[in-house]
């Protein structure tokens, strides 16, 4: 199955991919550090991890707070 696992902030722009393939089914383990795809280090601040399947649309969303 094809899935994509984002970071948006809090206006819902797209921070950083940390997944955007295809992917067995199981557990995985991803890791997000604070780095954003255009560089440097996000902010504090709250953001926000997304969980999508292609065809099945998003199917889980969490909050996450830099401090």
């Amino acid at each position: 199955m094809t899935v994509f696992i984002g970071i948006f902030d809090e206006g819902g722009r797209l921070v950083k991919t940390l997944c955007d393939g295809d992917r067995e089914p199981g557990k995985h383990l991803l890791e997000w550090n604070g780095s954003l795809d255009r560089g440097g280090r996000a902010p504090s601040g709250t953001y926000y991890l997304q969980v999508e399947i292609k065809g099945v649309g998003i199917v889980a969303r969490y909050r996450i707070v830099l401090g």
